[in-house]
């Protein structure tokens, strides 16, 4: 997968810290991964969206159409899901529809970054 960056998680390597931190970092690992698709259509880096940028945009998105058009929706869950949506992407990665992976297997990648990073939290698989 392609990044801007090297993970932000390798700037705790050797430190000790609270796990909601480390959890922190990892997260932000969503803001150095681009989405791969743009990649492929030829975009620029310097122009291409990160996963991070999606999910955010995702979740304003959300947030007025459920405002907006769904009003017997639970916003603060639909919020929620709008922002998690991506987190399996930490260590999976963004795969397309173009990858030659199959369902299942990008599925269980997703599952295993999830639960890497959410198992620190204490509330965190709730």
């Amino acid at each position: 997968m392609h990044t801007k960056a090297a993970l932000p998680i390798t700037l705790l390597n050797g430190k000790q810290t609270l796990p909601i931190i480390e959890a922190y970092f990892e997260f932000n690992h969503l803001k150095y991964l681009y989405r791969q698709g743009w990649l492929r259509h030829g975009i620029e880096p310097k122009y291409c969206e990160s996963v991070a940028e999606h999910s955010f945009c995702v979740a304003l998105l959300a947030l007025f159409l459920a405002n907006e058009y769904y009003l017997e929706l639970d916003t603060t869950k639909v919020i929620r899901m709008a922002l998690i949506h991506d987190l399996g992407e930490i260590y999976a990665g963004d795969f397309t529809p173009k990858d030659t992976i199959e369902q299942n297997q990008k599925y269980q990648l997703e599952k295993q970054s999830i639960f890497q990073v959410l198992n620190k939290l204490t509330h965190g698989l709730e």
